[in-house]
Order: structure tokens, then sequence, then C-alpha cells
């Protein structure tokens, strides 16, 4: 019976809808016209712009709501976005939307890398580089203060005060033509502005209205600021393209009026800003030829509607007195429905406890999931992004079931090739004792604490890791957690600093032998060179005597090679020309060398100049030289090499070597001899140490290098394996000096000079013979053990004394602290040094002190006359041949 009711009064609905039905779609019919009417067409130029041009991108700022704006997925929104996007649906073409602030929005057309500003007010300066479309909004621009502020209500408020504008904006133009001065505070956003005033970095803001105001709503900032008097301009607001771009300027302002006249514009104002964009003005003219034929069919339905009435009436009182029937009908069935309406209502009220009872059970289970999800994502982080290498192995099988990231960029293994497999089905024990040591550990103390490993990773690559594991449960089930931690470069860091302490303590030994063999050959010299200006030129002994200067000349070579290794020794550090020493080697060697060595070279650096002392320079490739000689028993190749190397940190760290990131001269002597096994490599550069026969090598030659290379702040790289050959790599840093000026070489004369001199050394033998020597050079001498004693004897000889030589190393008072009491006492005091070897001083910072000199014992007759005549100045006298 309902469902016969409902069809019946569906019917009378139907019958009094269907002429008021067609009545609307009379009266829309102008509507339509209208719409249709309002169409627009593209001209042929126009439209194969737009298949040429491809997607049109449109710009827009950032943050300008409610006209355009980036929501917080990153797409643009706002109501200049949604006339964008009709207009490219409207007339056909591909749109792309770019979002940046206003100021980079406008550089954006004007560069070319876009092709509309969707919002940009109208002005003359702009008009000079934009084409504007028609007017779409039009904006009033105002003055925005904080609320508590009584002291700016109108424009000429503003002198001098501080203005928040956003870049780009015509505010600053508007300002500087009214000749407001004022200070500029640049915003990228009208909100940035408005967050200016409110933290008083600004005293003012003018912005356009809308946006500032859906700022301060938005955020519930509208007791904090106020807007002050008029608005100071109306924004006519439009999209623009760049001035030399006609025919897209023509598609965009056909496309506007096209929006206008469809009512798109109306609509968008509608939606964003709750009233019309703007009222359209009606003209009856323009509706004429409509209205006319649109009255005549008004007036036709009116009568049939008349008549329709009349027999709707008739239709109605008859299905009044069929609705009165079932209206009783009605009744009955509403009163069982309201008893069995109770019944529910009963059964609903249990529902409803059983249901709070299962909410309070879903939110008890809701708290304890979110716990445990909380819990598992913490312990996932932890795992996944841990610096330290973590794996799950299996306990029953020892097979991984989980293993992180770390874990990964450690082995070079991806999860899939590790997960189900076994470290030994992977190989990445280096030794099987360590593996054995391993299980040993975990079955004795079912842990494994402070672990030390070599282990292999994909490339087979040795890592030395530290190891921690331990059995844990999950889920019932067994597992052992490994870490894992590479400590690789802390073990080759360790190596490197005890090698270098190892060579400054051999260094520290060398030096200290040196220095007294310098003192015993000093003696030996001297007394040799005495005794041969006592004899006669046909004594039969004079032989003898200059085997002993000989051989006294050999021995101190041989300590300036313990002293160069040691860093002591004294040298004349000038600009050098790498390649002339190259050269000069090789032709010493040519004519010394095995001639089934052939002498190759390869200098790729372009005329390299380094600073240090040439003839070490020398020796050091000479040393080199003569090792990869005696390397190559059946004769090879020797080969000297140079390139310009750019070292960084990871260069350095590669080769194991201490250097700071710079440019260096990279001098390589290379041998295809018989090679050096790995533990031969570790002792090359320690002083007596050789792998030749008895007889046939000092042991010094290698120490030499590595101590020349050290005092010339380089380093020494070495490459080598048994039967390959070997490769000595010397890196010394470039200067960039043009000239090399080379020191000329000393003149065999003696240098004959007079006044007195007080020799200060604490070794009688030395104050003896060097006594001697003096004398024979013209001096008068005065004599001291130690600087205590220097004092005194200049004291009581001040006005005979021309000169003082300095040994630098005695007790009671050392020669640094005797030079500078004996300067408290005569600044003019001339001052030279003399030592076996110069500690912790170099020449230069001696000379630096304000010495006059340096001499390296030991010394010959020659060598101190020239050292006093340069200490002393003034004319020369050479002593008769």
């Amino acid at each position: 019976m309902t469902i016969k009711i409902l069809s019946k009064q569906y019917h009378v609905r139907q019958f009094i809808l269907t002429p008021l039905l067609i009545i609307s779609l009379f009266f829309s019919l102008p509507v339509f016209s209208s719409y249709a009417a309002s169409g627009f067409e593209l001209t042929a130029a126009e439209r194969q712009y737009l298949q040429l041009h491809g997607t049109v991108v449109f710009v827009s700022q950032t943050s300008y709501p409610p006209f355009e704006f980036a929501r917080e997925d990153g797409q643009m929104d706002g109501m200049c976005i949604e006339l964008a996007r009709w207009i490219s649906t409207e007339a056909g073409f591909q749109v792309r939307f770019l979002n940046m602030s206003f100021e980079q929005a406008q550089k954006a057309v004007l560069s070319g890398r876009a092709d509309i500003i969707t919002s940009l007010f109208y002005s003359h300066k702009r008009a000079e580089s934009f084409g504007f479309s028609d007017t779409i909004f039009e904006v009033p621009a105002s003055i925005f203060v904080k609320a508590e502020r009584p002291d700016i209500s109108r424009l000429d408020h503003l002198k001098g005060k501080r203005i928040a504008i956003q870049r780009g904006d015509y505010a600053k133009e508007f300002l500087e033509s009214k000749g407001i001065p004022f200070e500029l505070i640049p915003t990228d956003s009208f909100a940035e502005a408005t967050d200016a005033v409110l933290s008083d970095r600004a005293d003012a803001l003018i912005g356009d209205e809308q946006i500032v105001l859906y700022h301060l709503f938005s955020n519930k900032l509208t007791k904090l600021a106020k807007k002050v008097g008029e608005p100071l301009y109306i924004g006519k607001n439009g999209m623009a393209t760049r001035v030399a771009d006609p025919l897209l300027l023509s598609i965009l302002k056909k496309s506007m009026i096209h929006a206008r006249e469809c009512g798109v514009l109306d609509k968008i104002s509608k939606k964003w800003l709750g009233t019309n964009y703007q009222e359209e003005k009606i003209s009856l003219e323009s509706y004429l030829p409509y209205l006319l034929p649109a009255i005549a069919v008004i007036l036709s339905l009116v009568l049939a509607i008349i008549y329709w009435n009349m027999k709707l009436r008739q239709q109605v009182e008859i299905r009044t007195r069929e609705l009165a029937e079932e209206k009783e009908h009605l009744l009955t069935a509403e009163a069982i429905l309201q008893e069995q309406n109770e019944a529910l209502l009963l059964s609903q009220e249990a529902l409803h406890d059983q249901n709070d009872e299962l909410l309070a059970t879903e939110e008890m289970l809701r708290v304890q999931l979110d716990a445990v999800e909380e819990s598992s994502q913490k312990f996932r982080a932890v795992f996944e992004y841990s610096p330290i290498a973590i794996a799950l192995t299996n306990k029953l099988d020892g097979c991984f079931s989980e293993i992180n990231q770390g874990f990964i960029d450690m082995f070079g293994y991806s999860k899939e090739e590790t997960i189900g497999k076994t470290t030994l089905e992977l190989g990445v024990w280096a030794n099987e004792k360590d593996y054995n040591r391993y299980l040993q550990m975990l079955t004795e103390d079912r842990c494994v604490r402070n672990f030390e490993s070599q282990m292999l990773n994909r490339g087979g690559d040795e890592l030395t890791l530290f190891f921690t594991a331990t059995f844990l449960e999950i889920n019932g089930h067994p597992f052992l957690l490994n870490t894992m931690m590479d400590i690789s470069e802390q073990k080759r860091l360790q190596k490197e600093i005890n090698q270098t302490q190892k060579m400054d303590a051999i260094g520290q030994l060398a030096g200290g032998i040196a220095h007294d063999f310098n003192n015993m050959l000093a003696g030996i010299v001297a007394a040799a060179e005495i005794l041969k200006l006592r004899m006669d030129a046909d004594d039969d002994k004079l032989k003898m005597v200059e085997i002993i200067i000989e051989a006294a000349g050999r021995s101190a070579d041989l300590t300036r090679e313990l002293l160069t290794f040691s860093r002591k020794g004294s040298g004349n550090i000038t600009p050098v020309r790498v390649h002339e020493t190259i050269v000069t080697v090789i032709k010493l060697l040519e004519r010394t060398i095995d001639k089934q060595i052939n002498i190759e070279t390869s200098l790729e650096a372009d005329n390299p100049i380094v600073m240090g002392d040439q003839t070490q320079l020398q020796n050091t490739l000479l040393n080199l030289s003569i090792n990869a000689r005696d390397a190559m028993h059946d004769g090879g190749t020797l080969t000297f090499s140079t390139a310009v190397k750019m070292l960084g940190e990871a260069d350095c760290l590669s080769m194991g070597i201490s250097l700071p990131s710079a440019g260096y001269l990279e001098i390589a002597v290379a041998d295809t001899g018989s090679g050096m096994t790995k533990t031969v490599m570790d002792h090359i550069f320690e002083p007596f140490f050789t792998t030749k026969e008895v007889g046939k090598g000092t042991g010094l030659g290698l120490a030499a290098v590595y101590g020349t290379v050290m005092r010339h702040n380089g380093a020494v790289y070495v490459e080598s394996e048994p039967g390959l050959g070997s490769i000595f790599k010397i890196y010394i840093p470039l200067i960039e000096e043009e000239n090399l000026q080379i020191s000329a070489g000393d003149d065999e004369q003696v240098i004959l000079g007079s006044g007195g001199v007080l020799l200060v050394d604490d070794e009688e033998l030395l104050r003896d013979i060097g006594s001697e020597l003096l004398k024979s050079l013209g001096y008068k001498v005065y004599l001291a053990e130690n600087g205590l004693k220097a004092l005194e004897v200049f004291a009581a000889h001040r006005g005979e004394i021309s000169i003082v030589m300095l040994d630098m190393i005695m007790p009671v008072m050392g020669g640094q602290e005797a030079f500078i009491r004996l300067r408290e006492l005569d600044p003019t005091l001339r001052i030279l040094f003399c030592s076996g070897f110069n500690a912790d001083w170099s020449k230069e910072e001696l000379l630096k002190l304000g010495s006059n000199g340096f001499i390296q014992k030991p010394y010959n007759r020659n060598e101190l006359s020239r050292a006093l005549a340069k200490a002393i100045g003034g004319a020369i006298r050479f002593s008769s041949p």
C-alpha cells in the first residue's frame, strides 16, 4: 500500500512540475544564446604560435592568497591560478605552473623562463616592459600598522619611517613618486611584511588589502594589526606577457574578454571572495531582438497553463478523495509501526550499551597498537640508520635474517645477496683462525666482546673490524645480534704514528752520534792541516798527511748523511731547477753506471722549481740511482720522471703519507730490478739497514734520502714487489719563482785575517787545534770552554776581540744563551756559530736570531777562513799560493 501511494504522489509532482520546467527553459533561452554568442576564435597566426610554442608557462607568487599561493602539497591554487587553467582549456593549449617570489616572477617572464605572470599591477613604467591584459581584479593598497600605534594614520606620516614592502611591488615606486623619504624593509611576501611590522622590524607596511587581511584572519592576528587611512591607490591587477610577445598577448586578451562575457570571472570572485566580481551592465537594446519572441512564447504558455490548471483541479479533487481513504489505512499501519518502533528502541538501547563496551575495548587496543608501532619504528630507525654495521643471524644455522645499510656499505653485498647465507658462504673471513676463535667465544661466554678480526669485503679488500655479538630472542625464536665497526683507518694511523716516532728516535740517535764524531773529525782535519803547513813540499811524509785529510773528509761525508737523515744538518736553501739537477745526475751516472743499464727520462713537469739544497737533492737522486743499480744485477732500465701533482687529503691517505693539500712536484726514480718484500720496505729508511753483503753498503743512502725529503717539507712513497722492480716517488712543494739563483762555488784560496778571535768550545782538543788554525790565518786567539767563561774572557779583552766563534752545545751555559748575553754586552759584536749539528736550530733561524754566520764541523782551513772573512766583513786578503 505504501508503494502505491508513493507512486501516485510521483505522478502528481511530475504533472505539476513538467510545465514549470518548460517555462524555465524558455526563460533561459536568452542566456544560452548570449553564452553561445560569446565564444572567441583565434587567428591562423595565433593558432600557429600555440602549436610551435608548445606548453605555455605561467609564473605566480608563492604566497599571494587568495589570488595565488602554494598549497601544503606544493600545488598552486587561488583565483588567478583557476582562471589560468580555464583559459588554457578554452584556448586549447598545454599549461605548466612555476611559483617563486614576486620579484623573481617578473624577472622570469622578462628573461623568457616563463611566458605569462598571473598577477601584476598596471603602471606606465611596467608597461614599457610588459604587455597587460584587461584588468581582472581591482585591489586597493593600504597602510597597515600595529594596533597600538597612534602616530601613523595617513600617507605623510610615513616620512622617515621603516616601511616593509614586498620585493618588486608597485608601492616602492608609488612612495618615490610622492617624494616620501623612507627606509625600505624588503620582504619576499606580504605575509613576511606583516610579520616584520608585528615584530617591530618595520614601522608600517603598504600592501594589498585582500592579501594582508587574509593573512591576519588566517593566523588570528586581527587584534595585533590595523589598517589606517584611505587606500593609497587602487591596483589594476591583470595578467602580463613580454612586450616582445604580441601574439601571446593577443591570445591572452581574447581569453580574458571571453572569461568576462561567460561569467567565469564573476564565479571565481564569488568562490574566493564571497562577492560578485562586478555587476554586468544590461543594455535593453542588446536584448530587444530576443525579448519580443520571448514575450509571445510566455503569453502562449500562460494561456496553456490556465487551461491546464483547470484540468488539474478536477484531478486533484478526485485524488483527494482517494487519499482520504488511504489515510485511514495508513493510521492503522502507523499504530502497528509504533509498537514495532518501541520494541526496536529497547533493542537499540541494549546495542548501544554493547557498542560502548566495544568502543572502549577498541580504544584500549588502539593505544596498545600505537605503542607497539612506535616502539617498532624506533627500533627500525636505530637498526637501519646506525653508522655501525648490524646483522641479525639465525642461531640454529647461522644464516643472515636481517642486515642494515651500514653492513651493506661496509661489505658491498646487497640485502638480497646476503639474506639466507652464512658468513662462510659469503667468504668474508680473511682467515679461518679468527672464525674458529669467534665460535669458541660464543660457545664459552654466550657473547663476544672486544673481538678484533681481519675480514674481506666484496672487492677483496681487507678490513680490520671490531666485533660484538650477543644472543637474543624474538617472538620465541633465538637470534644472534652482531655489530661491527671498521677500525682499518685507526690501525693505519697508529702504524704511521709508530713509524714516525721510531724514525724520530733513530734520527735523534744518529744526530747524537754525528755530533761527537764531527767533533773528533774536526780535530783530525785541523791537526792534519796544521801538520801539512809545517812540512816541506818535498817531505816524503806529506802524502800520508794528505791521506789523513782525505779519509777525514770521507768520514765527514758519512756524518753529513747521518745528519741529513736526522734533519739536523745545515744546508743552503735556494730556488733549484730540478730538471737541471736530474741532467747533472744522469751525466755522472753515464760515466760510472753499468752499460747494461739503460737510462730513460720522462720529464713532464714544465721547468719545475723548488726551494731546497741543490747538493742534498743531487745526492738524494744519486743515492736512489745507486740503490736501483744494485737491484739490477743483470742490467735493466733506470727511469727518471717528473710531474706536477695536486694532492688532496684522500690522495695522501691512500699513499700513507702526511702532507697538506697543495701542488707538489713528483720526482720518480724507477727500476726494473729485483724488487722488495713488504718486510724489507718497512725498514729501508732506517740508518745502517741494508740487504747488501758485508762491506758493500753502509745502510745510510736511503736514510739520507728520507732525511733530505723531510727537510724539504716533502714525503717519500715507495711501490715495489719482488721480481717487478721498485719506484720511489718524492713529493716536494713547488714555488712560483721564475729566476733560479745558483750560488757560485767556493774559491780554493785561503783568506787571511787579523784581529782577535774568541774561540768557545767545550772540547779541549778542538780548542787547541782550532787555536793553531786561527793563528795560521793571522788571527790572535782567545779561548773559553763554555758560555759563562766566554763572558768573562770577552769582558777582560773587549777591545781586542773582533769576533766570537761560538759552539752550540756546551755545559754550564750553551751557545744560544751565551749569544744573547754577549750581544747585551756589545750589540755590534760579530758572532759565528759552529757545531757538529745544530739541534733544533737551522742555519736560517740562526741568521734571523742575529748571528753573522754558521759553519758546520768538521771544517778545513779554507772553509774556516772564508766563514770568518764573511762574518767579519771588510777588505779580503788572500794568502799567497
